[in-house]
């Protein structure tokens, strides 16, 4: 275990079948049981792990961040106030899953179409 001020960095292994054990400890951090779903996202040679919660509330606060924006350079909203969460909130959560299907789709494809090719 490797640790800073920011966050702390745990070893794992890569299983035959492609496994990887998450620590207890970062598993009850993160609040994983047995059938919690992780978002994976690759950054060039690193692998970043999050709960989908924590990825959905992300998502959330970024859609608010840009609808607030958007709202004020449009002259909607004055400065500093919520974003409206609506049908804005639909289109991008839209846009942002087919983004994610479209990712996917192309890791699919330089795997050789399985995920769990080596």
């Amino acid at each position: 275990m490797k640790q800073d001020a920011a966050r702390v960095t745990y070893s794992a292994r890569v299983e035959a079948n492609g496994r990887i054990l998450i620590p207890a400890r970062v598993r009850a951090a993160l609040g994983l049981v047995a059938g919690s779903e992780l978002s994976l996202t690759v950054y060039g040679d690193a692998l970043v792990v999050r709960s989908r919660r924590a990825t959905v509330r992300r998502v959330r606060e970024q859609l608010r961040e840009r609808l607030r924006r958007q709202q004020e350079s449009a002259g909607e909203a004055p400065a500093g106030a919520p974003a409206a969460d609506g049908q804005g909130l639909d289109a991008f959560l839209r846009e942002r899953r087919e983004a994610e299907r479209q990712r996917e789709s192309r890791l699919d494809r330089l795997l050789g179409g399985h995920p769990d090719t080596p």
